[in-house]
């Protein structure tokens, strides 16, 4: 499906379905023009048709094409985004692999973000999955909570979901609790990536508090992850061999006085031990509390004990980064589709919106490359807005007759 925008269609080229096993079957079943279908439904809501009805409208299409898609229960959504995102991970980690200088591997570490604010705002300003009924099965849906990796590639060099799933609820048959999940995730990953050769040596982990589970700690540290992860006051370390509740260190009965840093402000570094994980470094920092008007600290603990302490905020500064572009993202990037359809179109349609989100993140990226793909935009300028904005500028919707009317492409020469 050609669009004549070349950024689009340069994406469209690159776009990684070769890597999913599921893409291959579902390619048998329906043929080639599954690829076009599922790059409609993954394009046109970037120009903000809000269904799959304003889609086939638009393009003059039979509507049920879209719909027999999203519900074939023949068809693995949750496999399809999983074997997509570990296909774009391990590429990003041979690349950070083949990396010599310190600077260089550090523009490309890669960090798996678990994290319950990140996961919140996703699901209600992209994917539509909270409270959602299904007039079709009468019922809610049992899955109504989220659960994926945010991968973080550099700073903020490349961000996107990794084996997105969902929590179903403890009233559902076949509920699994989310540590189980978490755990089941980070194994596959590792399969995966020992399958391609790799391993996960110098990957970094960072949760925030309700993700800092011990269980998932000792995992990730059994794999090679390093571990960055907020505390609960319910945690119990030993530091100079007496057993310390974190929640007195979060009061301010910190054994050591605080120290001072130009990137991280005032702060405590200490070295504690902990009975499963071993050794141990925290990280204190305080805060002052508008709603109490208190000053309260925040407790980071790393795996590894020997880390430099800037290191372990830049962390999560990276995470906090992330949770601000979700909360300031202006985007809606699911369609109505699943409403009135089987509960298995609400999988098809969080993964296509998934799908989406890296698709966004590319045209992002490969623009960066080439001044002509962005309209000679300034790079620190082409956003997902402006992206959106300049392709509308090149279709027109007649509204009488539904139809979208294709305007010619030229590059603009001035920059805006």
């Amino acid at each position: 499906m050609e669009t004549g925008i070349p950024l689009i269609d340069r994406v469209q080229e690159i776009y990684p379905w070769y890597k999913s096993e599921e893409y291959k079957k579902l390619e048998e079943r329906y043929g080639t023009r599954v690829k076009e279908t599922l790059n409609e439904l993954i394009l046109y809501p970037i120009f903000q048709f809000d269904s799959i009805n304003d889609i086939s409208q638009t393009l003059q299409k039979n509507k049920n094409k879209y719909y027999d898609l999203l519900k074939d229960k023949d068809v693995d959504w949750w496999q399809l985004i999983k074997e997509i995102s570990f296909g774009l991970l391990v590429t990003f980690l041979k690349k950070y692999r083949s990396k010599k200088e310190k600077s260089s591997k550090s523009r490309w570490k890669i960090r798996l973000i678990l994290d319950s604010t990140i996961i919140k705002r996703w699901g209600r300003k992209m994917a539509y999955t909270f409270n959602v009924y299904n007039p079709t099965d009468r019922c809610y849906m049992h899955a109504q909570k989220l659960l994926f990796f945010a991968v973080c590639v550099g700073k903020d060099k490349f961000i996107f979901p990794l084996a997105p799933t969902f929590i179903t609820s403890k009233q559902h048959p076949n509920h699994v609790s989310p540590k189980v999940q978490i755990k089941q995730m980070l194994l596959e990953l590792n399969n995966y990536v020992h399958a391609n050769g790799l391993t996960l040596d110098g990957v970094r982990m960072v949760t925030d508090s309700e993700y800092s589970i011990i269980e998932v700690m000792k995992l990730a540290k059994q794999l090679g992850l390093e571990f960055y992860g907020a505390l609960k006051s319910s945690w119990v370390v030993n530091i100079d061999s007496v057993d310390t509740h974190v929640l007195e260190l979060k009061n301010g009965c910190i054994p050591k006085p605080p120290k001072h840093s130009h990137s991280i402000g005032l702060y405590y570094r200490l070295n504690a031990s902990h009975n499963i994980l071993g050794d141990i470094a925290l990280l204190i920092k305080p805060y002052f509390c508008p709603f109490t008007r208190r000053l309260k600290y925040s407790v980071f603990l790393s795996s590894n004990p020997n880390v430099n302490s800037n290191v372990i905020h830049q962390e999560h500064s990276v995470r906090w980064k992330i949770e601000n572009m979700f909360r300031d993202f202006k985007h809606v990037l699911a369609i109505a589709s699943y409403h009135g359809t089987y509960h298995v179109a609400q999988n098809a349609s969080f993964a296509i919106s998934s799908l989406r989100f890296i698709f966004a993140r590319l045209s992002l990226k490969v623009a960066a490359l080439s001044p002509s793909l962005r309209w000679n935009i300034k790079n620190t300028k082409f956003t997902l807005t402006k992206l959106s904005r300049y392709i509308r500028d090149h279709y027109f919707l007649d509204s009488k007759s539904f139809k979208l009317k294709r305007l010619q492409y030229s590059p603009l020469s001035s920059v805006r």
